[in-house]
């Protein structure tokens, strides 16, 4: 497997890692298939961790990018992946800060999920930011196939 492309939310005590490897479905001959890509979600949440694999679509980057983007000085940004495998909100605050909360599991074991909370700031979403953009360098939304 390739070097993925990955961004992370970081925080006190906590981090979320995604990498991305590769578009699912590469000879996809319909536009919504050939946006989902092939995924890892690494979470340590206070020393709780959980990995999972999952299909996660370019659209959630993209669209997370530009409400983070948004948000910086202060506001809402939301990532939520359409089969529900990971949700973040950041509520940032004008002060720098921001508290994330979240949750993360596998669709198909809905009994298992992981709910969080933890504060982060600005060095850590600016980076997140830096990281997200890269990501949509690497797998941008198709448009046309």
């Amino acid at each position: 497997m390739s070097e993925p492309s990955t961004f992370s939310v970081r925080g006190e005590g906590a981090r979320i890692t995604v990498d991305v490897y590769r578009y699912t479905y590469s000879g996809a001959s319909d536009v919504s298939d050939a946006n989902w890509v092939s995924s890892r979600i690494d979470c340590d949440i206070y020393g709780c961790r959980l990995r999972i694999d999952a299909t996660l679509t370019t659209a959630d980057f993209r669209d997370f990018l530009r409400d983070l983007e948004a948000a910086i000085e202060g506001g809402t940004a939301t990532f939520e992946t359409i089969e529900d495998w990971l949700r973040l909100k950041f509520v940032v605050q004008g002060t720098g800060r921001a508290i994330v909360e979240g949750e993360v599991g596998n669709p198909g074991w809905p009994t298992l999920r992981l709910r969080f909370e933890f504060e982060s700031d600005q060095t850590y979403f600016r980076e997140t930011i830096r990281e997200l953009r890269a990501v949509c360098a690497s797998f941008p939304v198709i448009e046309k196939v």
